[in-house]
């Protein structure tokens, strides 16, 4: 027999971050894979993921105080490791100002961690971009584990980073994920800590104008043909990927997979469905881009879009869905007799 979940924050603990966030103007969305389009009414683009990764820490540590049945202890205080990239810590401490948290200058203070790990040949840190985690998880060795400082890694490609000019730097850029997992797993396993959550977000470089006319057109070649091989045609071809992601102590509830009761990082039936509610009508169902303009399904006159691209790109799934009732939906697909 399933064990019950663990019990979510309530409503009255949460609605304080939520409206911090809608302040923001930044809705939350329970995925993995975020848009740069979601952000784009926030104050800069990695201010508002700042908001909604902030969010979730927020959400996490509700629900493990209203489990443990703790006051609603302050966990709120922000280090911010940029390792030499400032642009990394000026977005991040606006996200703070905007939720709530308090920005220190002691990383052995703080309770959540920023760190920005640059990809190996874009490196401008001397020391180990790895210190400040290794020295604050010696620091808090002997603090029960459930309260142990938590880390968010920005990994690799950022949007901050110059474009590379070459095939030579682009091939570099794109092994730097793996050197960076290779670098890091060992250290993190000989902390015994664990990825919580992972984001993969999606971003244009600005930089991108720089690039040779020459180098743009061969890129601009070898991703065509890629992307047609998948049937992607169509797609911006200038979109890049960061890599955001949770770390916490392997033994922490904050380290329990989805399905495992114990844990508190799944999130609540209640927040995801104030959400739902609080997007219905202004976002994108397809791209969630936020959107005064949005064009109905002129079938179902429910499915919201913001252009005849995110319709149609919607329409695999949506027609599944299109005109039937949530009772229809949910209703079991016996063949009948």
């Amino acid at each position: 027999m399933t064990e019950p979940a663990a019990p979510a924050a309530p409503s009255s603990a949460m609605q304080p971050w939520r409206e911090r966030l809608l302040n923001a103007n930044v809705f939350m969305r329970y995925d993995y894979a975020w848009k740069e389009a979601e952000f784009q009414q926030a104050e800069h683009r990695i201010t508002g993921i700042g908001c909604r990764l902030l969010y979730l820490h927020a959400s996490w540590v509700e629900t493990f105080n209203h489990t443990r049945k703790l006051d609603s202890s302050s966990r709120t205080k922000v280090f911010l490791e940029s390792n030499g990239f400032p642009e990394f810590s000026e977005r991040l401490r606006q996200s703070c100002d905007l939720m709530g948290y308090d920005t220190v200058q002691n990383a052995l203070e703080a309770d959540l961690i920023f760190v920005y790990v640059a990809p190996p040949a874009e490196q401008r840190s001397e020391e180990s971009q790895y210190e400040t985690f290794q020295q604050v998880v010696e620091h808090s060795a002997a603090q029960e584990v459930d309260f142990k400082p938590m880390f968010c890694f920005l990994l690799g490609d950022a949007d901050f980073l110059a474009l590379p000019k070459t095939e030579e730097e682009e091939n570099l850029r794109g092994l730097s994920d793996f050197a960076i997992s290779q670098e890091f797993a060992p250290i993190a396993r000989e902390a015994n800590y664990g990825s919580v959550a992972q984001f993969a977000v999606e971003f244009v470089p600005s930089s991108a104008a720089n690039l040779s006319k020459e180098f743009q057109e061969k890129k601009d070649r070898k991703l065509e043909n890629l992307m047609s091989r998948f049937g992607c045609v169509g797609q911006n071809l200038m979109h890049h990927t960061e890599k955001w992601e949770f770390y916490a102590p392997c033994e922490s509830v904050f380290c329990h997979g989805e399905d495992d009761p114990n844990g508190v990082t799944h999130p609540s039936e209640d927040d995801t469905m104030f959400w739902f509610q609080e997007t219905k009508g202004k976002t994108c169902d397809q791209c969630h881009v936020p959107s005064e303009k949005l064009q109905r399904c002129a079938r179902c006159r429910d499915a919201l879009y913001c252009s005849r691209e995110c319709q149609k790109e919607a329409w695999k799934l949506h027609k599944q869905l299109c005109g039937k009732t949530t009772e229809q939906i949910c209703a079991p697909n016996d063949a009948t007799t």
